[in-house]
């Protein structure tokens, strides 16, 4: 504590301990802004890959809503429409950007944009399966048409019946394209074509006929059967999207929910910081102002105290002090002159007795000087 006896000492002391307080101030509330911002912005980035993944399904499922309409026809921009939102949907999966969040949702979005590049496949497969179909069945039409021609010139009661079931049962196959009527226009037109080979109709024309009905067909059977199996994938796809999507946006909803508690406990624990910050410079107030009273106001008091009682005329009294700084060593010198002066007017006093007993001295012997004189002159 020697280093410290000083006022100046005593007031470096007391700066630094401010300078500390501030300085601890500053930095628990430049810690706590840094961290609320980091937390802010990791909710931010959580609300928006949420709102991201959610956009993302919802144009997921638009784009199953236009597929299935462009195949039904029933909309003379659903070409257009399902462009714009199978680019949007890879524009939103490259855009994708999860920030702070890069390990949780790493893979997924690839896994997505492979998952989506597979259902753009299989859509433009199933495309020209129906382009396909479109034309198989003109030709089916044709061939079947130039049968049936030929067959009702015969006017023969005998081919009516098998010729209505095979127009019956191919109207019910192109409508539900069922297997069961598949196979019932088969078994229909095999007996229809046992009943033309047993006549003299059947030429080689007739015969391309009834083969390329067979063949296309079969052709129609074949390409209904890859549909459905599209469509299995298209259904495969978008579960597994649903369930990625599900997976995503729970974890977006955790992270957003870890940022909001952070964020809460970040706010209590500077709360907690301020009310402990807040006692310690109490603490260390009250000792600044206990130092500056024990080594300056309390010194400076008991100095002006004994000036006081000196003036009042109490030339005994002196300063005394426990400590030792600039103002004590004032109080010590003023004893020091106090003291002095003492000795000079005790010098004085003791020079007045002198010359005033020389004077008195003096002062006899004049008059007994001057009463010898009067008696001889007597």
């Amino acid at each position: 504590m020697k280093a410290f006896r000083g006022i100046k000492q005593t007031f470096y002391l007391i700066v630094g301990l401010l300078l500390l307080l501030f300085c601890a101030g500053y930095i628990q509330i430049a810690i706590f802004v840094n961290n609320m911002a980091d937390s802010s912005a990791e909710e931010q980035t959580a609300s928006f890959i949420s709102n991201d993944i959610n956009q993302l399904e919802k144009e997921f499922w638009k784009l199953r809503f236009w597929g299935k309409v462009i195949h039904t026809e029933q909309h003379p921009d659903a070409d257009r429409y399902f462009g714009r939102t199978i680019e949007y949907v890879k524009k939103s999966i490259t855009t994708f950007n999860p920030r702070f969040f890069k390990e949780k949702f790493s893979g997924k979005m690839e896994k997505i944009s492979l998952l989506t590049a597979a259902y753009e496949g299989a859509f433009n497969r199933l495309t020209q399966l129906k382009s396909n179909r479109k034309l198989n069945l003109v030709k089916l039409d044709s061939n079947y048409r130039m049968l049936a021609s030929v067959v009702m010139m015969t006017n023969d009661p005998g081919f009516a019946t098998p010729l209505r079931n095979s127009d019956r049962f191919l109207n019910n196959y192109l409508q539900n394209r069922r297997e069961s009527e598949y196979q019932a226009f088969l078994m229909n037109f095999d007996l229809l074509k046992k009943k033309l080979s047993a006549t003299e109709l059947v030429d080689n024309r007739l015969k391309s006929y009834m083969v390329n009905i067979e063949d296309f067909m079969g052709y129609d059977f074949t390409l209904e059967s890859e549909s459905r199996k599209i469509n299995k994938e298209f259904d495969a796809i978008s579960l597994e999207l649903t369930n990625l999507f599900a997976a995503m946006s729970h974890i977006a909803q955790q992270l957003s929910e870890e940022a909001i508690l952070t964020g809460n406990n970040l706010r209590l624990t500077l709360h907690q910081l301020f009310l402990l910050s807040g006692i310690i410079m109490f603490v260390l107030l009250i000792l600044i102002l206990s130092v500056i009273e024990k080594k300056i106001i309390n010194p400076i008091k008991y100095l002006s105290i004994v000036m006081g009682q000196v003036k009042a005329g109490d030339a005994d009294v002196r300063f005394v002090s426990e400590i030792t700084n600039e103002i004590s060593d004032l109080g010590f010198a003023f004893n020091d002159m106090l003291d002095t002066m003492n000795r000079h007017r005790f010098h004085l006093e003791d020079l007045v007795s002198t010359r005033t007993a020389e004077l008195e001295t003096a002062k006899r012997q004049a008059e007994q000087a001057n009463s010898s004189k009067s008696e001889f002159l007597a």
